[in-house]
């Protein structure tokens, strides 16, 4: 788990200062930080696919598989239900939902929800309320006590301006690979801990929003080359209508 952190950190940072930035895919990354900045609701269907090629498989196998569904109402209102899935049977092994009404991030799991995954039963960790005052960055921040990572499109809604800036800083190349009226596609290459990952955006031509990220990194673990794959397909909607009651219990 503890490899699956650390590469879930490419996803919310995948850009080194720099370099080799087209200026035509900055201005699409400008576009796409405007548009999550300046929403004032959100919904996404999101997966998360994590493969794994290196010693001891030769061909890239999936290892985990996570699916995200959550909504977003300013300010710091958020409904999120995160499923981790067996990558073989691809049956859910883990469940957990989290709610804040603004004012408090709390684990809302329903009894119903709860997954057994052991002889003794569902395994469930009991985290305190986090207090946001309102805010979205502290939400952001709240987040990361209960989950271990955080889709990159919602790192963006609550993140701001100052997580735009830390995206595009750790940027070393970035270009539009191809684009029609409907898609950019957006590819080039990160460097994180002297770690250089490649990375390939889908965006939408006309919302400008996120539809897919793909990263691929190579980190030497135990003397020995490992490739992981992370790719995050997205589904989102733009300032839908949501009832406040959905982040209440």
């Amino acid at each position: 788990m503890r490899k699956i952190v650390l590469l879930m950190g490419f996803l919310g940072a995948m850009m080194t200062a720099g370099a080799q930035v087209q200026p035509e895919a900055r201005q699409w990354m400008d576009k796409a930080f405007k548009q999550y900045q300046e929403a004032q609701s959100f919904e996404s269907k999101s997966t998360l696919k994590i493969y794994y090629m290196g010693s001891r498989k030769p061909q890239p196998e999936l290892v985990q598989q996570i699916q995200y569904e959550y909504q977003f109402k300013r300010p710091a209102m958020l409904s999120l239900l995160r499923t981790e899935l067996d990558p073989v049977s691809l049956r859910p092994s883990q469940r957990i939902r989290l709610k804040s009404d603004g004012i408090l991030l709390k684990d809302a799991t329903r009894p119903e929800e709860m997954v057994t995954t052991s002889p003794e039963g569902a395994v469930r960790i009991v985290r305190d309320p986090v207090q946001l005052a309102s805010k979205d960055s502290v939400l952001l921040e709240g987040l990361a006590r209960f989950i271990n990572e955080t889709p990159p499109d919602l790192k963006f809604l609550l993140g701001g301006p100052a997580r735009a800036n830390e995206f595009m800083k750790e940027l070393e190349s970035l270009r539009v690979e191809k684009s029609d009226d409907k898609r950019i596609f957006l590819k080039g290459t990160a460097v994180q801990k002297k770690n250089r990952v490649d990375l390939e955006i889908e965006m939408d031509a006309q919302t400008h929003l996120l539809l897919k990220v793909v990263t691929i990194a190579q980190i030497k673990i135990e003397d020995q080359v490992e490739q992981f794959t992370l790719q995050m397909e997205i589904q989102p909607v733009l300032n839908s209508e949501l009832d406040v009651k959905l982040f209440r219990d």
